[in-house]
C-alpha cells in the first residue's frame, strides 16, 4: 500500500504506539506520571546496553535500516527513530504493566514459575548453541538465557 511507503512511517508508528498511554498517563486511578521518574532511569539503563548492540549489528551488517522509511537523521549510524524506539517502546509496555496491576493487584505466582523459568532458560541455551553460526539469533537466545537465570 502506498500509503505506507513515506519516510515518516516509523515515526507515525511510534507516535501511533505512545499516544494512548501518554493520554491515559494522568488517568486518576493508575496515575502513570507519578512513575515517570523513575521510569526515566531504567529506560536509560536499558539503552546503554541495546543502543551500542544495535550500533555493533548495524556496523557488522545483521541488520540496516531503509532509507524509504525513516527521515534520514542519523546518530551513530542508527536513525532518529530508532534512538526514540528505546524510549517510547518501553514507555509503552511499563505502562500496560501498571495497567494490569492495578486490575489485577493480587496475583500470586503460580506453583510451578521457577521450573518453568529454568526450563525455559535452558531451552534457550541449546537455541543459542544451534545457531551459533547466526550472530543475531545467537546472541539473542544466549543473553535472554542468561537474563532468565539470573
Amino acid at each position: 500500500m502506498e500509503i505506507f511507503e513515506t519516510k515518516y512511517l516509523y515515526l507515525i508508528l511510534l507516535l501511533f504506539t505512545l499516544s494512548y498511554p501518554l493520554a491515559q498517563s494522568f488517568e486518576t486511578k493508575i496515575k502513570y506520571y507519578t512513575k515517570w521518574k523513575k521510569l526515566l532511569p531504567a529506560i536509560l539503563a536499558m539503552m546503554l546496553l541495546f543502543i551500542p548492540w544495535d550500533i555493533w549489528f548495524t556496523k557488522i551488517g545483521v541488520w540496516q535500516f531503509n532509507d524509504i522509511y525513516f527521515l534520514g537523521y542519523k546518530i551513530f549510524h542508527l536513525p532518529v527513530e530508532e534512538w526514540l524506539f528505546f524510549i517510547l517502546i518501553p514507555f509503552a509496555c511499563i505502562f500496560i504493566y501498571e495497567v494490569l496491576l492495578y486490575f489485577f493487584p493480587n496475583q500470586k505466582p503460580f506453583k510451578h514459575e521457577k521450573i518453568i523459568l529454568y526450563a525455559s532458560a535452558i531451552v534457550l541455551f541449546f537455541v543459542s548453541i544451534l545457531n551459533f553460526d547466526r550472530q543475531y539469533t545467537f546472541y539473542c537466545f544466549f543473553l535472554a538465557s542468561i537474563a532468565l537465570f539470573i
